[in-house]
């Protein structure tokens, strides 16, 4: 689930709104250990949500004791 807030250009008044999108699933079947998957989405303006075909990196090289960051 996508929840957003928006505002129509000229007016004061401030929309939510939440939409239900599926990961596209056609090249990335299976997330891997190691590798970062950063997915772009796009808000039409009709409201519409659209989840490109996301790029991996590898994470790099593991270090002994490091920290993970999850955003």
């Amino acid at each position: 689930n996508i929840s957003y807030t928006y505002q129509q250009k000229g007016t004061d008044e401030v929309l939510y709104n939440t939409k239900s999108v599926a990961i596209p699933t056609s090249t990335v079947n299976k997330w891997v250990a190691g590798k970062k998957y950063m997915y772009s989405l796009i808000l039409d303006v009709d409201n519409s949500i659209y989840i490109n075909t996301p790029t991996m990196t590898d994470w790099g090289t593991p270090q002994p004791g490091g920290i993970v960051i999850i955003k």
